[in-house]
């Protein structure tokens, strides 16, 4: 009997597979007896094939097993009618979301055939304004897509709140003007009259900001036409002339200086203005050219920031300072900053800077920077200057 004992104890016994290499039926199987989803996501993360074996066990799981609202986006994600009816049908089913979770709502907004769309916003507990954590709502996602037939069916709800802000202050029509050539969908908001036109974000940003700031002609007139301050500031007070220089967009900027009530010459908090910003943009976008072709336009313009003459020659920006001295109204001799034009253009030792203002007839050798220095001294202590790029 011992003998025997001895015998089965020195058999070797078979090794049981490691977790992470258990065959995929008893993987199923341990899936199915699991009621948790944070388990069940725990299971999937032991490796890539556990992942796509229990993958879409999981999303069955939210169907069948928890109800949860991630079943119905599920549905909705797979555009099927029937899935999202059945859903709709159940008691207790939260249709509008989760902080954590993707809003239904939404993602039927973004499906070419808007049935499901409609058929959720028929739902009694649907809210149509739903914005968890304060992200953006439905009509913002619609506007900022371009979904015009989306916009239009939202807006037609009983409880929609066309000026609801996200948590950064932005409205749905400030997501529709940031948007190129979304004309028709700031046209519906405006047309609806509920959306605050010049309501502001967090730092000050209007929907004219946001137009300009795109460069979309045809939405910054829409808005000047119905009622949009073209000369609001931001917290930081540049108006959207400004917000569109900032960005280069020649368009904005083209659409801004046709409107009468714009005044280009405005300084913002940090000492800029648009005509001083435009003389650092590349000479093939046209934007100072513009603004110095606009009769409103004061070249002398000075801000904390400076003068625009002055910065052009310190930073040896040949094309902007030809461009500024060409305005009839150009002083070559102004102060910006206690700086004068030629004394900075000296101390930049840029060639050939120097040499443009010299061949200006209007310079006065004799003028005298804020510091007591005349032009004509400086020139006679200047280093020889090296070649710009």
């Amino acid at each position: 009997m011992l003998a025997s004992l001895e015998s089965d104890a020195l058999q070797p016994v078979a090794a049981m597979p490691s977790f992470d290499k258990l065959p995929n039926e008893l993987v199923l199987l341990l899936a199915e007896q699991i009621m948790s989803e944070h388990d069940l996501n725990s299971l999937c993360q032991v490796n890539s094939r556990y992942y796509n074996l229990i993958n879409p066990y999981l999303r069955r799981f939210h169907v069948d097993v928890s109800r949860s609202v991630v079943g119905l986006s599920y549905a909705v994600m797979d555009n099927s009618l029937t899935a999202v009816r059945a859903w709709l049908a159940m008691d207790g089913i939260h249709v509008n979301g989760g902080w954590d979770e993707p809003v239904p709502l939404i993602l039927a907004s973004r499906h070419e055939d808007l049935e499901i769309f409609r058929l959720l916003l028929a739902h009694p507990q649907i809210d149509p304004s739903y914005n968890p954590e304060e992200q953006p709502c439905p009509l913002a996602v619609a506007a900022r897509d371009g979904n015009v037939e989306a916009v239009r069916i939202l807006l037609s709800h009983e409880r929609i709140k066309p000026s609801l802000c996200d948590v950064w202050g932005k409205t749905p029509l400030m997501c529709a003007a940031g948007r190129l050539q979304n004309f028709e969908v700031v046209k519906l908001l405006l047309d609806d009259g509920r959306s605050d036109i010049n309501a502001t974000n967090d730092n000050g940003v209007t929907a004219m900001h946001i137009a300009a700031g795109v460069g979309d002609r045809e939405t910054i007139m829409l808005l000047w036409e119905r009622g949009a301050d073209p000369m609001a500031r931001t917290a930081v007070g540049v108006t959207p002339l400004g917000y569109a220089v900032a960005k280069h967009r020649v368009e904005g900027v083209s659409a801004l200086l046709a409107i009468p009530e714009v005044n280009p010459n405005t300084e913002n908090r940090h000492g800029g203005c648009p005509l001083l910003d435009a003389v650092t943009i590349d000479p093939r976008v046209p934007i100072l050219k513009m603004l110095l072709a606009d009769e409103r336009i004061d070249p002398n313009f000075h801000t904390r920031g400076g003068l625009p003459l002055v910065t052009a020659s310190s930073m040896g920006l040949h094309d902007s300072m030809r461009q500024l001295l060409a305005h009839k109204d150009i002083n070559v001799n102004a102060l910006g900053c206690g700086e004068l034009p030629l004394c900075e253009a000296i101390k930049s030792t840029i060639w050939g800077t120097t040499e443009i203002l010299l061949a200006d007839h209007r310079i006065d050798p004799l003028a005298v920077d804020g510091n007591g220095h005349v032009q004509s001294m400086e020139l006679q202590c200047s280093a020889p200057t090296t070649k710009a790029n």
